[in-house]
């Protein structure tokens, strides 16, 4: 699992033309050296999202979870995986 603090520094290393081997090893030594994680507890939900197909349909957890990581970020999150399929996936913009 990645946290939101090595995507965060994913991201901003983003812009570098590294090879993804190098880049993420650079993460990694960044994290050791810099990171030091916030943990934060979100309510979740109970019900299944498979199927939706509008963002501003799933549930209010759901959408605050997906925000929360926006924040956290500094980016936006342009898909939703909604289930296993490759066409369960929301399109934001």
């Amino acid at each position: 699992k990645r946290n939101i603090v090595s995507l965060n520094y994913a991201q901003r290393e983003k812009e570098n033309n590294e090879d993804d081997a190098l880049r993420l090893a650079r993460i990694n030594d960044r994290f050791k050296r810099e990171g030091k994680p916030v943990l934060k507890k979100l309510p979740g939900w109970k019900c299944d999202i498979r199927g939706i197909k509008k963002y501003e349909d799933l549930p209010a957890e759901c959408r605050n979870y997906i925000e929360t990581i926006e924040a956290e970020l500094g980016v936006p999150v342009t898909m939703v995986s909604n289930g296993p399929g490759r066409d369960e996936i929301i399109m934001r913009k």
